[in-house]
Parts: structure tokens; sequence; C-alpha cells
């Protein structure tokens, strides 16, 4: 609150974004042990970190819908080829390809 009052800080905020670790290892089952029976609002709370945005978690992490939700008119393609560990996204679009890689 201090940086709306416009008042001098004595720290920094930390926020790390931590959702995507917690997913993963939720859904892996290697969470730490401290934290398998926790959610990750409690997890912000163990480390003393401020939440930067908190979608919600979620147990489907192979889909580009993951955490915030994609739209796409019928015009784009969206395939996903899962490869070992990793999961390869081409999005095709009336001009050109793009593509990403999420790494479980």
């Amino acid at each position: 609150m201090t940086t709306y009052t416009k008042k001098r800080a004595n720290k920094i905020v930390w926020q790390p974004r931590i959702e995507h670790w917690y997913d993963v290892r939720k859904v892996k089952g290697t969470l730490p042990e401290k934290y398998k029976n926790k959610g990750v609002l409690e997890i912000y709370d163990d480390l003393g970190a401020s939440v930067r945005y908190y979608y919600g978690s979620t147990t489907d992490i192979s889909s580009p819908k993951t955490y915030i939700k994609f739209e796409h008119t019928e015009r784009v393609k969206v395939r996903e080829v899962r490869k070992n560990n990793d999961i390869h996204v081409t999005y095709e679009t009336p001009i050109g390809q793009l593509r990403g890689k999420k790494r479980l």
C-alpha cells in the first residue's frame, strides 16, 4: 500500500510467478514435501511473497488454454504434439505459423 500512498518504501515487493511451477509439479507428484497438501496461495504466504496475479489452478497442463483462455477464429488451427516431456504447439494462421514448446 505504500506505493499507492506515495510514501517511501522500506523494502521491494517480491512477486514471483510460481503458478506454472506449482501446477506442473502437482500433476507430476514432485512438489516439495511441505507443499504437497498446500494450495498455491498458501505457498505464496509461506514464501512471504506477494501474488502478482492468480488465475486459479488447473490440472490440464497440456493445453494452450492452461491459464488464459485463447480464442481463435476458424481460420486459426492449433496443433499439439507431445514428445516425451515436451509439448510442441503450432498455430497455423492465414499469415504464417507460430510455434512454441512447453516442458512438463
